[in-house]
């Protein structure tokens, strides 16, 4: 995880947490992605139980904290396999807050697209 800051995990704990249930079931491979994030974090953070999505400007100041929070968000949303509408959507709103314009979220969500494929590429290669 790219985020150091405790406060950043936090709040990407609890958005990564909506993120997957923005489609209103979270089966337990999603469980599991929480899991993962979470175990990725600084010892002592734990998910926000209120947040006003307003407030990720102050948490994610920098250009380099607000792309690094997007990134995670876009790879957990794709993490099964499917990108659906309504984590479309959350991840639009979430950009739209932070100021990052559609051309620059969709250049996002390709990297992560071109990452996920190089990655199943990988694992063919190593298929016997």
């Amino acid at each position: 995880m790219s985020l150091n800051n405790k406060a950043q995990q936090e709040v990407l704990l609890k958005l990564a947490s909506d993120l997957m249930i923005s489609d209103g079931v979270i089966d337990q491979s999603e469980k599991e992605l929480i899991n993962f994030v979470k175990s990725q974090c600084t010892e002592g953070v734990s998910e926000l139980e209120n947040f006003n999505l307003s407030e990720i400007r102050d948490v994610f100041g920098s250009k380099k904290a607000k792309v690094s929070m997007l990134l995670e968000l876009i790879g957990l949303a794709h993490a099964d396999g499917y990108y659906g509408k309504e984590e479309k959507v959350f991840i639009n709103e979430i950009a739209s807050v932070l100021n990052i314009n559609e051309a620059n979220l969709n250049e996002l969500e390709n990297w992560v697209r071109r990452q996920l494929d190089l990655v199943n590429d990988s694992v063919m290669f190593m298929e016997e």
